[in-house]
Formats: structure tokens, C-alpha cells, sequence
């Protein structure tokens, strides 16, 4: 399939799975803006929104538990965040701002750490380093509440591992694929966090493993000298 895209390059595409939707972060008529589109209705977006002018890429984040999409970006000093939803709230607009939080100092990247870090009895929703000239600068985002209990409404179970590792991917070609497993955030509940155990490794499968990889190594050395 294939449907209208935007304009420029660099644009990122991330799939919104809380709400069932792509959203697409890129150029479009000389602004920076936010398009979402329906899978099952590929022919153009559903809706764009105007983020600015800048001429800078944006880095996008979405929280599947919240569906919030977070926007930072390499030279931006503002991370900016929207609220996606699965239908439109009457008016044709599935993309929704809520706020941004500003600093005087751009960023030269960015990347947000999983939801298991958020410190929930501050009801911290995200946790976000920004990449600066030489450190990392910390941004946390909370929601106020009065009351000291846990948010159920703000931390639903979240992503805690894979349901099959990539050694069982072949097998599910053609079958219905089971949905990620997940973990409880709330503190009474932390022995009933979902463990990943990564598949066991023998010696056999390590040393094949590292013969591949010198083989490799071999083939790039031999066409690096040919340049």
C-alpha cells in the first residue's frame, strides 16, 4: 500500500499501538508538523498538525500507556507533547497538544528511558535525557496529584518483555501473534513483575556465533584493502 507522505527528509514513522495508528514526524510545506494516519485507510492522513518552522529533525516518542506522544529534537530547546487518539473528538483532530517544557539550551539528541524507571509515587509519567553540548540533562514529567496512593489511571500494566524471542519469529508467519507481556508498576505488586529470561546460549552456538562474526571481519578487511 501506499499513501501521501510528507514532504522533506528527515521524517520518522512510529506506530501508535494503544490507539491503532501511524504517526508520522517530518517537513511538510516548509513546517515542521504531525501526521496520523489509519492503516485501514491508507490514502491519505487522517490529520496533520502544525508543530512550527524550525528546520530541525524531531525525535519522537510515543507512550503506549498514556498515548501521549512526546516530541523532542537535535537543536530544539523545547520538548513538546501531544495526546493521539483512536477516534476523532468531533472536530476531525486525532493529534491534541497538551504542553511543552522549555529551557534556554538546545540539545543535540535525545531518548526516553522505559516506563519502569519513572518513579511512580511522584506520579512521574516520563523520564527523559537530553543530549547537551558535554552532559546529560534529566527532564522529568508528572502529573499533579493530591493523593499519595497509586495512579492506577496513570500507570496501566505496562511492557515488561516479548511474548516469543526471535528464535520463534519463523513460527509465527501466518499465525496470530501473542500480544507482549506485561508488569504491574504498582510498588504492592513488585512480585509480580514479568521476569524476560533470554534463550540459553551452549558453547557450540557461541562458537558459531564468533566464527560468523570473523568471517565477516575477514571479508570487510579484505574489501577495505581493495579501496
Amino acid at each position: 500500500m501506499k499513501t501521501e507522505g510528507l514532504e522533506a527528509k528527515p521524517f520518522r514513522v512510529l506506530w501508535a499501538d494503544s490507539v491503532k495508528k501511524l504517526v508520522a514526524c517530518g517537513q511538510l510545506r516548509g513546517e515542521r508538523v504531525i501526521a496520523v494516519y489509519d492503516p485501514k485507510k491508507f490514502g491519505a492522513p487522517l490529520h496533520v498538525t502544525t508543530v512550527d518552522s524550525s528546520g530541525s529533525s524531531m525525535i519522537p516518542f510515543f507512550d503506549n500507556d498514556n498515548s501521549v506522544l512526546y516530541l523532542a529534537g537535535k537543536g530544539d530547546a523545547t520538548v513538546r507533547y501531544y495526546e493521539i487518539t483512536e477516534a476523532d473528538s468531533g472536530d476531525g483532530q486525532y493529534c491534541h497538544p497538551l504542553a511543552d517544557s522549555r529551557d534556554n539550551e538546545s540539545s543535540k539528541g535525545a531518548c526516553f528511558l522505559p516506563k519502569s524507571a519513572c518513579d511512580v509515587k511522584l506520579c512521574e509519567v516520563a523520564l527523559h535525557y537530553r543530549l547537551m553540548r558535554d552532559w546529560v540533562s534529566p527532564v522529568s514529567f508528572t502529573v499533579p496529584r493530591k493523593s499519595e496512593t497509586f495512579q492506577s489511571d496513570l500507570f496501566p500494566d505496562t511492557y515488561a518483555a516479548p511474548s516469543y524471542d526471535g528464535s520463534e519469529y519463523e513460527k509465527m508467519k501466518e499465525k496470530e501473534h501473542k500480544a507482549p507481556v506485561k508488569r504491574s508498576l504498582d510498588p504492592k505488586k513488585a512480585g509480580e513483575a514479568v521476569e524476560y529470561k533470554a534463550p540459553a546460549r551452549t558453547k557450540d552456538t557461541v562458537a558459531s556465533e564468533l566464527a560468523a562474526l570473523k568471517a565477516k571481519m575477514a571479508a570487510l578487511e579484505a574489501e577495505l584493502a581493495k579501496l
